[in-house]
């Protein structure tokens, strides 16, 4: 199983980030949840920048609740361009997601006042990187009771987080395709932390495979679910698991690659006839920034995606608007965010170029050699929706079983299969 470190006093993670590399340690780590932080802001602070730090140095996922403000205030951790910031939406109790609102407070008995802080950041970068269920969560209480009124970013903080375990116990046991030491034995050796994949890796997986509400516009009449609210979506276990059974990933990098201010990285995708969705996504951990800077990035990389007909994507163009990438634009024309995706509706058929470049290395982002040069996480998935029902095939197999088995397990729905 994945280890689980609660930390209970308001302080930063130097006291507990580092035995998860103790090699003398018992505790080994691979992701921590706080739903606490310091004075809530919308600045990236010292305390923005010690968080980066600790992530840069340690290479641990730690997901931050936001916070339970309505605006921008947010705690100064949640901030940091590591972290894995999460934000909060009322699922009003319901199964289905369409009455979902970042907005609306119901039932007032149990949710707070005012919805979830949101972002963008002070330099425009997208956060938070994830929302969850805000209001109505059923946990035990003080007191070994029990409640089903919690609510807030610290409910949806650990509800995402446990998702994050999920992932590495998938990956410990090779379902993405990733090796896995036959030497480890679980029994006698904490198995999840030795094959765990870096933090860059484990967020781009989630963010990838993410189920993302729809919105239309930055500014709409209702601004309700745009990306400032609910970053990148519910963290969905469900898809991501199929898409290793049913093998979608094309491509996942685990910072085994590198750039620099000559060196680019080029990789070519194969997608077939009738593709549903082309997703890429690129993660990369950045050095601490400077809080009197009027950004928060150190090195800047950028992603780019050219189809078989020559159209030209950058990373994140287009999806401050909407869910899916629209051609054109500029690398990081906005922000210099170290989370950048390009999703592509019905990409047409052949051989896809997935590019990985950077503007500049200011500093060091991959000390384990001596050159200026950074690595990152790099995810390449295609789905298809055999049935039409403008939905992938892995979410209709991981949150419709009934309606759309895979018996087979193979990533296709049942009805979808040839005779």
């Amino acid at each position: 199983m994945a280890h689980i470190r609660r930390v209970s006093t308001l302080f930063d993670c130097t006291d507990v980030c580092p035995e998860g590399y103790d090699p003398l340690g018992s505790i080994d780590p691979v992701f921590q949840t706080n739903s606490w932080g310091f004075f809530e802001n919308p600045y990236y602070t010292t305390d923005s920048a010690t968080m980066d730090d600790i992530l840069f140095q340690y290479d641990i996922t730690i997901c931050q609740s936001q916070a339970n403000f309505g605006v921008k205030a947010s705690r100064p951790q949640a901030w940091a361009k590591n972290i894995v910031a999460v934000g909060g939406v009322n699922h009003r109790d319901t199964l289905t997601t369409t009455d979902d609102s970042w907005l609306h407070p119901d039932p007032p008995e149990c949710v707070l006042q005012l919805p979830a802080s949101h972002g963008p950041a002070e330099d425009n970068r997208i956060k938070p990187d994830f929302t969850h269920f805000f209001d109505e969560v059923s946990t035990t209480d003080n007191g070994n009771t029990f409640t089903d009124c919690f609510g807030g970013t610290s409910a949806a903080t650990p509800i995402t987080c446990g998702y994050f375990g999920l992932f590495y116990q998938m990956w410990s046991a090779g379902h993405f395709g990733n090796f896995v030491s036959p030497a480890c034995d679980p029994q006698i050796m904490n198995c999840v932390f030795e094959h765990r994949p870096h933090m860059t890796t484990a967020k781009a997986m989630m963010i990838n495979t993410s189920r993302m509400y729809v919105f239309a516009g930055q500014f709409p009449p209702n601004p309700d679910l745009t990306r400032d609210k609910q970053g990148w979506g519910l963290a969905d276990v469900g898809k991501l698991y199929v898409h290793g059974v049913g093998d979608k990933f094309k491509l996942i990098i685990d910072e085994t690659d590198l750039v620099d201010a000559v060196q680019t990285a080029a990789y070519l995708i194969t997608v077939d006839a009738g593709a549903y969705e082309l997703k890429v996504t690129l993660v990369y951990a950045d050095p601490m920034g400077d809080p009197k800077a009027t950004r928060a990035f150190i090195n800047d990389l950028n992603l780019a995606l050219r189809s078989p007909s020559g159209a030209l994507y950058w990373g994140n163009t287009g999806l401050l608007d909407a869910n899916w990438s629209q051609p054109g634009g500029a690398p990081n024309s906005i922000a210099v965010d170290t989370v950048e995706n390009i999703f592509v509706q019905s990409p047409g058929a052949g051989q896809w170029k997935v590019g990985v470049s950077t503007k500049g290395i200011n500093e060091d982002g991959h000390v384990e050699t001596p050159a200026l040069d950074a690595d990152f996480a790099l995810v390449v998935s295609v789905d298809f929706d055999c049935n039409g029902n403008l939905s992938p095939d892995s979410f209709d197999i991981a949150h419709f079983p009934t309606t759309w088995p895979d018996s087979n397990n193979n990533g296709v729905p049942d009805a979808c299969e040839s005779p």
